[in-house]
Parts: C-alpha cells; sequence; structure tokens
C-alpha cells in the first residue's frame, strides 16, 4: 500500500481526530484513533476484539496493514478506509459510537466536497495553460499563409489574405485584420495562435492565423470557384 500521510485533525468532543490519506485520495483512520474516539479504554484492544469477532474487516474492501512511527518505533498498524470506519462505529456498542457515526459522515463528506472543490479550483487555473498546450500540438499540423500561397501557386501571401477577406472568411477591421471568422475556426478550417513581437520596444502578443491541412483543402475549392467564375484576377 502507498504510504500515508496526515490529511486532516478534526475535533470530536474534544479529542483530535485523524485522518489520513495515501497516493490514490483514499481516507484513512488507525485502530488506534477509531478507539480513542469510539471511546474504549484501551483502544488498539477495542478495535482489535472488533476485527476479531467479525473477520471480514481485515479485507481490503474495508482495511489494510501498513507500518507506521509511533512514540515507541515504527510498527504495523491496521487502518481503516471510509467503508471501514462506518463499519466499525456501527459494530461499536460504545456510548460515543452513535454520536461518532452521525459526526463522521459529515466530515468524510466535507472532505470529499473541498477535495472536489480544490479539483475545480486547479483546473481553473490551469486552462490557460492547457489551452495554450492544445495550440501548440494542433499547429505542428498547421501551414502559414506563406506556405499555403506558395503551396497553390499564388503571388504572394497579401494576395491570399485579399481573397479570403473578400469571400468573408477572414476579418478586416481594425484590431482583427485577417483573422477568421468563428464559424471556420469552429469548422477546423484554421488555428489562431498568440506570438510574441517587438514593437517599438514593448512586447506585443499578435495574433496569427495558420491553416489546417482541412482548412487547405477548403481554400483551394474557393479558388477553383471562383476561377471558375473568373474572379481571380481579382487576387492575381
Amino acid at each position: 500500500m502507498s504510504d500515508l500521510v496526515l490529511f486532516k485533525s478534526e475535533n470530536f468532543q474534544g479529542i483530535e481526530c485523524d485522518f489520513w490519506k495515501n497516493n490514490n485520495d483514499e481516507i484513512f483512520m488507525t485502530s488506534e484513533q477509531l478507539g480513542v474516539v469510539l471511546g474504549y479504554s484501551f483502544p488498539r484492544e477495542g478495535i482489535n476484539k472488533i476485527v476479531l469477532r467479525n473477520d471480514y474487516l481485515k479485507n481490503d474492501e474495508f482495511s489494510t496493514e501498513v507500518r507506521m512511527g509511533s512514540p515507541s518505533g515504527v510498527q504495523t498498524t491496521r487502518v481503516f478506509n471510509e467503508d471501514g470506519i462506518y463499519e466499525v462505529a456501527f459494530l461499536s456498542k460504545t456510548d460515543m459510537a452513535k454520536e461518532f457515526r452521525s459526526w463522521v459522515r459529515k466530515i468524510l463528506k466535507g472532505l470529499r466536497t473541498g477535495e472536489l472543490e480544490l479539483l475545480k479550483k486547479r483546473i481553473e487555473e490551469n486552462k490557460p495553460k492547457l489551452k495554450l498546450y492544445e495550440q501548440v500540438i494542433n499547429a505542428e499540423n498547421c501551414m502559414s499563409m506563406l506556405m499555403v500561397a506558395k503551396a497553390l501557386k499564388l503571388s504572394g501571401r497579401n494576395k491570399l489574405f485579399r481573397f479570403l477577406r473578400s469571400e468573408k472568411i477572414l476579418m478586416s477591421g481594425n484590431g482583427k485584420q485577417n483573422i477568421p471568422y468563428q464559424q471556420f475556426i469552429d469548422l477546423g478550417y484554421f488555428l489562431v495562435v498568440i506570438k510574441p513581437r517587438i514593437i517599438n520596444g514593448e512586447i506585443i502578443d499578435i495574433p496569427v492565423t495558420l491553416v489546417t491541412p482541412r482548412g487547405m483543402g477548403y481554400i483551394f475549392k474557393r479558388l477553383e470557384k471562383n476561377k471558375k467564375k473568373d474572379l481571380l484576377k481579382q487576387v492575381n
């Protein structure tokens, strides 16, 4: 089993209750700790008697044995997972058992909710990084407008830009010059990546339009369609 680390400590009727976690984010309590919060005079022995009377509690479904440090040195300790904690608390006949069952259910639910919220927060924080990573991966299969113009034997990149603007595929307004309309990005014809440029001593992020292999085929078809209409004279 993976090493356990102390994850959370909560107070139950004046008793500090420790929860441990492994690398799989499973939560555990030790026999000693369970015995204390359930009110046994001899905590470890009290829990051991429950396990001896209910041998199924030794199964991995409920508990496992690990090596843990203690005041007397490293020793083998039985730890109970969430299902095991509920099961032992249910089988215990101490006065504190019922109250502990109600309390620990709320605590464990809160810990799971807290973990979920933390995970959501991390996902939100990493969205920009993931988007940039996705752009870098996708950009490997894309071509610049200059490469596309050469492949299609057009006389220059600017002529290709002009043609795509005339076809209402690329925008022409200030700040969005030569950026595809969203519908053509959604169709997988283009990819817009951000590249830094040094302008007048300042680093400015500039959007750059790249053409996907699918977009290359689409542009070729649009060019051929216009060639039949004798409209390509406008761009050549």
